[in-house]
């Protein structure tokens, strides 16, 4: 499966910054399946997605990451489903 990047870019100083969200890791991409949701709630971006379950094929599951700009690096937290 290919799994790209995902990317921002400010405009400061008349030059474009590239700004990377950080990369889902190995576990991640293990699971992961495609079909991103972004939403913004309270000024947070937040990712959702589907993600296969190697135990059960027929599980519906969705990771939510929310994702905070400090300066021109983002953090990531995965929210907990409840």
């Amino acid at each position: 499966m290919n799994v790209s990047d995902l990317n921002v870019f400010e405009y400061s100083g008349g030059d474009f910054n590239k700004i990377s969200f950080p990369s889902l890791n190995a576990a991640q991409k293990k699971i992961y399946s495609g079909n991103d949701k972004f939403f913004i709630k309270n000024g947070d971006l937040f990712r959702s997605f589907p993600i296969r379950d190697l135990a059960d094929s027929a599980k519906k599951i969705t990771k939510t990451y929310q994702y905070k700009l400090s300066g021109n690096n983002f953090s990531t937290d995965e929210i907990k489903q409840e």
